[in-house]
């Protein structure tokens, strides 16, 4: 399995690299959409619709992202926050998914846009929004992806005291501290000398990173219970070793819209610039 997931991440990483730092804005937009019609077609997997009402649910998804391409960034993110926020304090209530706004029937396709609609924007604005640049997403990116994967290594060494076991049972809070810690290093390291941040800049980059790692964590335990309500192990086996797109995906959509209203936050603080 570990030999399937590192080459699958040896073909999709050198792909991502291009795309942030070398392709054309539209490359990395095609790139979202694409993310977005796949993540979508899992969500409606997980709502166990049939091909016929998931394509429909995919051509909704689809179409309220167009729709929301001219609305402003900002108070969207700050919606996308504050339901992530619900999402989990109803996922800590009702771990098993049998009760909460977010697992009735019209509820479920609903959170499926607010996962998906929110990331696909977010990482648009990191990466080439008025105040984005190519390094900014791909410092959130790595700093998602380097708090799963060492939160996974984290967990399987020294985890001893279950985090959801209702939700998730392999998570443990020895792996989420971890996480937490490598995440820290690399947001501290590309903060530095990638995004060029100093003094109270770099340290309110520190706090934000910080608050989206936490928020990572929920989106985990989130679609973790959705996919246990479902009863399946994976979202889907398009990515092999990895699952599904959803499950590459899940952290980085809750966490991405905290980096996005964090990194907006702190350049207007700076009065323009961090």
């Amino acid at each position: 399995m570990l030999a399937t997931r590192l080459a699958t991440a040896a073909v999709l990483i050198p792909a991502l690299l291009w795309l942030i730092f070398a392709g054309p804005a539209s490359a990395f937009d095609a790139f979202l959409l694409l993310l977005v019609v796949l993540g979508a077609w899992e969500w409606a997997g997980l709502c166990r619709y049939a091909s016929g009402m998931r394509a429909l649910f995919v051509g909704g998804v689809v179409a309220a992202l167009l729709a929301v391409q001219g609305v402003a960034p900002l108070p969207l993110f700050a919606v996308s926050v504050a339901w992530w926020v619900w999402a989990i304090v109803e996922m800590a209530r009702a771990p098993d998914g049998a009760h909460g706004v977010w697992t009735t029937a019209w509820g479920k396709p609903l959170a499926g846009a607010w996962v998906l609609v929110p990331l696909a924007l977010s990482l648009r604005a990191l990466h080439h929004g008025p105040i984005g640049s190519a390094m900014l997403v791909f410092t959130v990116i790595l700093v998602i992806a380097l708090a799963d994967t060492c939160a996974y290594f984290a967990g399987r060494t020294w985890g001893r005291h279950k985090l959801a076991p209702r939700v998730s049972p392999g998570k443990t809070w020895e792996g989420v501290a971890g996480g937490l810690a490598g995440a820290l290093v690399a947001a501290g390291i590309t903060g530095s000398y990638g995004l060029g941040l100093a003094g109270p800049g770099l340290l309110g980059w520190m706090v934000v990173a910080t608050v989206a790692v936490a928020f990572s964590v929920g989106g985990d335990l989130v679609e973790s219970r959705y996919k246990r309500a479902a009863g399946v192990k994976d979202s889907g086996a398009i990515l092999p070793g990895h699952g599904g797109v959803l499950d590459r995906a899940d952290a980085l959509a809750a966490g991405a819209p905290v980096f996005a209203l964090g990194w907006h936050a702190l350049h207007a603080l700076a009065g323009g610039g961090v």
